[in-house]
């Protein structure tokens, strides 16, 4: 499971579990340019080509790593509480002894679709981590 821990509105750090499964994807943003085999920023007076050149020139990565995590079914009064981790802005996540900083994304819950007899809720929610990997030149 993914442990939260969150600053409540009384500035005291709430934590909470979710148990169920969690989930984690990466991508890649990239930027590039092309560019010719003939290198014509030269100083010198011979311009020679140069098939080692690249065309497709990448200048800039991002890795972009989010996280899922799924809370098991919840009370009424659980939910309520829940939802101040939703509007922290101040949120990490334990990994063993570490408090590692994330940033929530969205939250779903599945809630009240039938008010009459749904005591229960169950919450989605996704995050990043507040510091993101670093590519490799």
């Amino acid at each position: 499971g993914v442990r939260f821990a969150w600053k409540n509105e009384f500035g005291v750090w709430d934590y909470y579990t979710f148990t169920l499964q969690s989930d984690s994807t990466f991508g890649v943003t990239r930027e590039e340019f092309e560019q010719t085999f003939v290198n014509y920023s030269t100083t010198s007076t011979a311009v020679s080509y140069d098939k080692s050149r690249r065309g497709s020139r990448q200048f800039y990565n991002a890795l972009n790593n989010s996280k899922t995590a799924n809370s098991n079914w919840l009370t009424q009064a659980e939910a309520d509480w829940l939802r101040e981790l939703f509007f922290s802005a101040n949120v990490y996540i334990q990994v063993g002894t570490d408090m590692l900083p994330v940033a929530i994304t969205s939250a779903n819950v599945v809630e009240k679709t039938n008010p009459r007899t749904q005591k229960n809720f169950q919450y989605t929610i996704e995050f990043k981590p507040a510091n993101q990997l670093r590519p490799r030149e």
